[in-house]
């Protein structure tokens, strides 16, 4: 009898184990481009230069509108398949665009397909251009990410 509960219960051990280990659950590969990212500065330049002039800057912690205000925070989140862009007070951000990413370690390139959520105007406002946008990981650690798109660098911290 005592040996029928020690079988029984390393069985349902196994079963439990099994179970667990087969779950649907999702995992991210993206490594430390994933999480909410705070844009700092964006870098427009002229795509049509060979030499990336820059003329534009950007400065979310310096640059104030017409009233004297600090400019509105934007702020970048990468999660699974999935780049949000909004913009707004953190606690509660409005999102502006959504694209589905494929991104290759190897080449530290981000691809992101907005499929027509999000107008060029809008993406533009985050650095990004094109849709598809190409995103080219120029740093990412797990404090700060730096991209270029084909029009603006971006750099931002992690929050």
């Amino acid at each position: 009898m005592r040996s029928f509960r020690i079988y029984s219960i390393i069985t349902l051990c196994y079963i439990l184990l099994g179970l667990a280990s087969s779950s649907c659950r999702r995992w991210s590969h993206n490594g430390d481009i994933d999480g909410y990212w705070q844009i700092q500065t964006i870098e427009y330049f002229d795509p049509a230069s060979d030499h990336k002039t820059v003329t534009e800057v950007v400065d979310f912690n310096h640059d104030r509108d017409d009233e004297g205000n600090l400019l509105t925070r934007e702020y970048i989140a990468v999660g699974l398949e999935l780049l949000q862009c909004y913009y707004g007070d953190k606690m509660h951000p409005t999102p502006a665009a959504n694209g589905l990413i494929n991104y290759n370690k190897k080449q530290n390139i981000l691809i992101v397909d907005f499929r027509g959520t999000s107008s060029e105007a809008t993406r533009r406002k985050f650095g990004i251009f094109g849709d598809p946008a190409t995103l080219k990981i120029r740093k990412v650690d797990s404090h700060k990410l730096v991209f270029e798109s084909s029009g603006a660098i971006v750099t931002c911290n992690r929050f």
